[in-house]
């Protein structure tokens, strides 16, 4: 079962290894890109990028990024900023050796390293070169690559390559890969050599010699210590491999392991998706972890691997400027270092390089390599939780917390996950302000450990409301009497003015960043319902620096007059397949006029129905479904839930990337106050495999102007486990571009319970389903939920803007599930009422069948995807106009479908084969 650690607020995790040199991670800055303009002199932060694929720095500090989409090699100089052009004209293809690297084509541009002399290299992946641009005169040439051996001892020049990647040791040595291998240039002669790779592609071969082991196509990430120890990233992005610079033996040095714990071996760690790795002056060693979006470090005297940047997805659009780094969402595609800056540098494969300080602390140190320790805190409205962890579990250890306003605590190390050990310790705070917090870890009475460290805290306290059906109208919740589950409004008053709306369903929690004694009043925003308690219709709390915690208080809302009726109908459908469809209808009345009510389901004659589905329909015939309801009413304490599955027919199964039609209404309509909510129609994309836990934005596109435009967001969960699932959180950072204080409830599957809080400008909503009680995944129809929201963008959106929301869902204790990301863009939508005009977005495929690399020839195309015959994506990415060379050696043997898209979202779908 999906159960979930409450694992909300920003984290911040500090290692403090003994008997070495401590480090910390500072806050998260944009070195380069996330602008709009194209032209040379500009600010960095000003410029754009498209694929950030290669990065590097010189001795200088100076950045160096290859953009293979724009096929540019560009340069920010460090002392004032300003970026510049150093190769490539941004037209694919090869020309310019023997002359100005800026005169010079170069196609799709991987990677780029600066040596120690100040020369470039560049991984040339479109013209199959590494490629040198003198440091001095500006020179280019191509150094490896452009022929067609594949042996050992011949010119560099007249070898075979499919760089990614490139790297130049102290000596002047080049290595880069392709044909499975890791390949060595010798400075002195030219020739090549074979460094690792036996031709086949895997991860086999550790304990033997490099050579004889297996290696990807073409290696992704190369990096040296300075004891001349070679690392590259295996095949799968799962593990970190060294090539011992004296016996030429291969080992993983880092993942291959399950661990997803802090501070244990790298060995035994889980990695997922490393795209990159680089080793500092003392042989530590940085992981891009691209799947998990987490930046590694492991500690080289060690062996232990922790966390340093990323540490927690909770929040994962925490994406601003100066986000410290354990805060911060990091995507690390490729990475490197300066350390005469103490900086490291990650870009995103898209439109950013960011970087964050690593500095370097001291402190006394333990007496054993097992007393390091490291914190998470999150951040409550009341003051912060700290999680303190130990990699391993010693009984008898115990952490003593000086919180900086005269108060301490003692707590008990106990046992936990994977063999550490962990302590939660809660602390409330009397009054704003900056706060040293000092812990010591304790053996017995022996100090083992220290850190220390700064937490800001803004005087807040939490504010609980509830919102119960007074179905008998006493102004007292009964113990029949449920939380209501319908879209109300309060406003929200501080001291006599009011300064909030809040739309709720089962009730809110608020939290008043304020100072003792404000007084904040609660008013329920008449509706349909009266408010039958408190009496007045008013909740009020004065707020008090010693009381840390308020009780819940409630509103009771009544049908006093059962005089309207106002019926609706919602529809989630999370899966539309090649082989069923199955969904959930929502039916309510917001009304206090009971009414019997008839909801019909039209769907696609692709599908029959099967027969299965929650309550039983009343009817079902040829392509629609009838359920009749009674009494439905106000008191309801949620929506009506109907579920259905559908089939395919016999005649086959659909095609992923057709639609399908469905039509629901909700009768009758004869005195509705509000009909349009009655009926629903929506056209589904088939997918061969989907995710139950999505989100879903309309609409997609947002029209030029300086209006609000209202977003509407669908939330979906699945507890697709084994047990039940008792609690379920979803927390959503919502993006910069939209107003909070608009969100608007339209509906919740369940009793449901909202908050936002404020972090470092960011609004964070948490949606809490509290004894929801899902069951497991064999009980079909039954372990899932949803909820809808509505929420205005700000005004004034430039075009380009694009609006991102993604949730984090959480099922009790277990690890969080991200969803899907979302994306609106101001601009560019198709004019309505004007017929739309299919471009050609035809492209040339070829070879087909094809072994490692895929040519994409495609005119209009921006982004192709690879999808497995069940749908699976396993691979995507950008194309330029022209002809695109796709590594596909990581694919297995199979029939694969490539779906290209243009900017304005039209599609085509190719079927290839891989030998």
């Amino acid at each position: 079962m999906k159960k979930v650690i409450l694992h909300f607020g920003l984290v911040l995790s500090i290692l403090f290894p003994s008997k070495l040199a401590f480090c910390q991670a500072g806050n998260v800055f944009t070195a380069a890109g996330g602008g709009t303009s194209t032209f040379d002199g500009v600010p960095a932060t000003s410029a754009d990028f498209t694929v950030t694929a290669g990065v590097s720095v010189d001795n200088a500090g100076n950045i160096y990024i290859a953009d293979s989409a724009q096929n540019k090699v560009r340069k920010v100089d460090f002392s004032t900023g300003l970026i510049h052009t150093i190769a490539g004209t941004g037209v694919a293809g090869f020309s310019g050796d023997g002359g100005p690297a800026s005169a010079a084509q170069l196609s799709y541009p991987q990677g780029v390293f600066v040596d120690n002399t100040g020369d470039i290299f560049i991984a040339d992946a479109g013209n199959l070169r590494v490629r040198k641009v003198d440091g001095i005169t500006g020179i280019i040439t191509t150094v490896a690559g452009g022929g067609t051996s594949t042996l050992d001892g011949v010119p560099a020049t007249s070898h075979q390559l499919y760089p990614l990647c490139v790297y130049v040791d102290a000596s002047g040595n080049i290595y880069s890969g392709g044909n499975y291998k890791l390949y060595k240039v010798s400075a002195i002669s030219g020739l090549i050599t074979t460094v690792a790779g036996n031709g086949s592609g895997g991860d086999a071969g550790d304990g033997g010699l490099a050579t004889a082991a297996t290696l990807s196509f073409s290696i992704k990430s190369i990096s040296m210590d300075q004891a001349g120890n070679l690392y590259v990233v295996s095949s799968t992005g799962s593990k970190v491999r060294r090539i011992d610079a004296m016996t030429n033996i291969i080992t993983t040095v880092a993942g291959g392991g399950t661990s997803l714990a802090e501070g244990v071996l790298a060995t035994n760690a889980l990695l997922l998706g490393v795209h990159s790795c680089t080793a500092d002056l003392m042989g530590n060693l940085f992981i891009a972890e691209r799947s998990q979006n987490r930046i590694r470090r492991v500690n080289v005297l060690t062996g232990l691997i922790n966390t340093i940047a990323g540490a927690d997805t909770t929040l994962g659009a925490y994406m601003g400027e100066g986000v410290p780094a354990m805060n911060a969402f990091v995507d690390p595609y490729l990475i490197c270092i300066d350390a005469n800056n103490s900086y490291v540098y990650y870009s995103n494969q898209s439109d950013k390089v960011r970087r964050f300080s690593f500095l370097p602390m001291y402190g006394s140190p333990g007496s054993s390599v097992f007393d390091s320790m490291f914190v998470s805190i999150k951040h409550f409205c009341n003051g912060p939780e700290l999680k303190i962890n130990t990699p391993h579990f010693i009984s008898g250890r115990s952490i003593r917390t000086y919180f900086g306003d005269g108060s301490s605590d003692s707590s008990v190390i106990t046992s936990g996950y994977m063999g550490g050990g962990y302590t939660i310790i809660r602390h409330t705070y009397p009054h704003s302000g900056v706060y040293t917090i000092r812990q010591l870890l304790y053996q017995g009475a022996v100090v083992q450990d220290s850190m220390s460290y700064n937490y800001s805290y803004e005087f807040c306290r939490s504010l609980p409301v509830a919102i119960f059906s007074d179905s008998n109208g006493n102004g007292i919740r009964d113990a029949s009497e449920l939380l209501y589950g319908k879209p109300s409004l309060t406003q929200v008053d501080s001291n006599g003015i009011p300064i909030d709306t809040l739309s709720a369903t089962s009730g809110f929690t608020y939290n008043a960043y304020c100072s003792p004694g404000d007084i904040y009043s609660f008013h329920m925003i008449p509706g349909v319902m009266a408010v039958t308690c408190p009496s007045g219709g008013i909740i009020s709390d004065t707020i008090q620096a010693i009381v840390p915690t308020y009780p819940v208080e409630y509103f009771g809302l009544s049908c006093l007059t059962a005089t309207n009726l106002d019926l609706s109908v919602n529809a989630i459908v999370p899966v539309t397949g090649i082989r069923d469809q199955w969904g959930d209808i929502y039916v309510a009345n917001d009304g206090c006029l009971p009414v019997n009510a008839t909801v019909k389901l039209y769907f696609s004659p692709k599908y029959i129905f099967s027969g299965n589905a929650s309550p039983s329909p009343s009817s079902a015939s040829g392509n629609s479904v009838t359920w009749n309801l009674a009494a439905l009413s106000s008191s309801n304490a949620a929506p009506i839930d109907l579920y259905y599955v559908l089939i395919n027919p016999a005649t086959g199964y659909l095609t992923p990337g057709d639609t399908v039609q469905t039509h629901i209404e909700v009768t009758p309509t004869s005195g509705d106050i509000n009909p349009a909510n009655n009926t629903i129609i929506f056209v589904d994309t088939v997918k061969a495999s989907c995710d139950p836990n999505f989100i879903k934005v309309t609409p997609n596109c947002i029209t030029s102007g300086t209006l609000p435009t209202q977003l509407k967001y669908t939330i979906h969960f699945e507890n697709t486990g084994n047990d039940t699932a008792h609690n379920i959180y979803v927390f959503d950072t919502l993006p910069a571009y939209v107003n909070a204080s608009s969100l608007r409830m339209v509906m919740a599957s369940h009793v449901m319970n909202i908050d936002i809080q404020s972090h470092d400008g960011y609004k964070v909503a948490r949606f809490d389903f509290p004894n929801i009680n899902l069951l497991d995944s064999s009980h079909h129809g039954e372990c899932d939920g949803a909820f809808i929201y509505t929420i205005n963008t700000n005004a004034g959106l430039i075009d380009g803007t694009d609006i991102m929301n993604r949730v984090g869902i959480y099922f009790d204790y277990n690890a969080v599930v991200m969803t899907n990301e979302e994306h609106n863009q101001i601009g560019g939508c198709w004019p309505t009422g004007v017929p739309e005009v299919k471009k050609d977005i035809s492209a040339t495929l070829y070879p087909n069948p094809f072994t490692d690399i895929l040519h994409i020839d495609a005119a209009a195309a921006t982004h192709f995807s690879i999808t497995n015959i069940v749908g699976a994506t396993l691979q995507r990415g950008e194309l330029v106009k022209g002809d695109n060379q796709v590594n596909v050696t990581n694919l297995a043997s199979g029939i694969y479908l490539i779906t290209l898209t243009d900017k304005d979202g039209a599609r085509s779908v190719h079927k290839v084969v891989k030998e």
